[in-house]
């Protein structure tokens, strides 16, 4: 971890619980000033903020000189993100107000509003462009004396996370290890439990076990867009998002057990206007007549010190076991298609599935993927390894116990 991002910890020792203040990177310091009395009764001690140049230097500033608890984070919006170079005295101003962590411009590079291609279509190229102009931005921010986050990714954005940092773990792997991972932890309409693919809250749970997967080590985590919105339904097998689910799904979020690296969670959205007005949390379009979401009300009634349940202990680290054993294993279980799929078997393997097999190799669509899957015998039962085809790695490979 970033030394200083530790000392921030330590010092300040920070909830959880974060908030996206507004939409508009031009947020008069006053309005601010005048949220910040509801923002501490929620318990946030985190606030992203959008800036345009030092547009939030002076909210930065009232915040240190009056030794609010919340931490800023700061995207500096740039329209020439993501591939823009960020100078030291770019981040100087908010230095000089007690800011550190600057959230890369490179917001949802891959959103056609966002970059400069006006295209969604990434190809290996763009990754390249974005992870140059994002090394040039975290060099620029660590020698000015704050702490980078990687561009923020939605979390069901899984083919954007390995495409992107694919690169960032080849060729700059030293100013990932000072930086902290930014998502937009957005779980659509999908419950807080949902692991089935990324697209839940857990979905960065997927993020860390690739992270882990490279660097031999989780890194600090920062969900700079949280949670539900009310009107979601975008999976057709759960409920829409109604007022009274989205106060329950903030709730779930906030008495999560997540593990120490992972710093908090900025809920969109505490006040929105423009395209962004059906996100608001104040003043809610949602309401009849207009006022504020239920979750509001519920955050400051709910304390920050809510018992949690304990931490699940550390997953053993497991050695990859020796491919040449795997291979007697296979063939001792007449496994004929190890050289076609062969993540299936060897993840079974390493399970240890392999008493028996049940069936040859077979395909199936899901969610208009396409998987291929094994059935073996096993100690407890009968259980199905599969993974999506193409992706044959331990992070997703997924076992069913029958």
């Amino acid at each position: 971890m970033n030394p200083r991002l530790a000392n921030l910890l330590a010092t300040r020792k920070p909830s959880k619980r974060g908030i996206h203040g507004t939409n508009d990177w031009s947020t008069p310091k006053e309005q601010y000033i005048a949220e910040v009395p509801e923002w501490l009764q929620c318990g946030f001690s985190w606030v992203k903020l959008v800036a345009g140049g030092d547009s939030q230097r002076n909210f930065c500033q009232w915040l240190q000189e009056n030794s609010i608890p919340i931490i800023p984070v700061i995207r500096l919006y740039y329209n020439d993100a993501p591939l823009n170079h960020v100078a030291p005295d770019s981040i100087a101003p908010y230095i000089d107000q007690g800011v550190l962590i600057f959230e890369s411009p490179a917001n949802e590079f891959y959103a056609d509003y966002e970059n400069i291609w006006r295209s969604s279509e990434m190809t290996p190229e763009r990754y390249r462009a974005v992870a140059e102009g994002w090394g040039q931005f975290a060099d620029s921010v660590l020698r000015g004396g704050g702490i980078p986050t990687t561009p923020s990714i939605e979390v069901w954005k899984w083919n954007h996370f390995t495409g992107l940092f694919d690169i960032l773990f080849e060729h700059y792997r030293d100013l990932l290890k000072q930086s902290i991972v930014a998502m937009h932890n957005r779980p659509l309409n999908h419950p807080i439990g949902y692991v089935e693919d990324s697209g839940g809250y857990r979905g960065w749970e997927f993020f860390d076990r690739y992270i882990v997967e490279h660097l031999g080590e989780s890194l600090p985590l920062l969900a700079t867009e949280a949670g539900p919105e009310v009107g979601w339904g975008d999976d057709r097998r759960f409920p829409r998002i109604d007022v009274d689910l989205h106060t329950r799904m903030v709730r779930e979020i906030v008495t999560y057990p997540t593990p120490n690296y992972y710093l908090a969670d900025c809920f969109w959205l505490w006040r929105g206007s423009g395209a962004f007005e059906g996100a608001s949390w104040k003043n809610s379009t949602h309401m009849n007549p207009r006022a504020d979401l239920p979750v509001v009300q519920m955050l400051k009634d709910l304390p920050v010190g809510l018992p949690q349940p304990p931490e699940p202990p550390e997953p053993p680290i497991i050695q990859p076991p020796d491919l040449s054993a795997l291979d007697a294993a296979a063939r001792d279980l007449g496994l004929k298609m190890w050289g076609r799929f062969p993540w299936v078997q060897k993840e079974a393997v390493r399970r240890g599935v392999i008493q028996g097999i049940a069936g040859q190799e077979f395909g199936f669509m899901y969610g208009g993927k396409s998987y291929v899957a094994q059935l073996f015998v096993a100690k407890e039962g009968r259980t199905v390894v599969f993974c999506e085809e193409g992706h044959y790695i331990e992070a997703e490979t997924r076992a069913v116990r029958l």
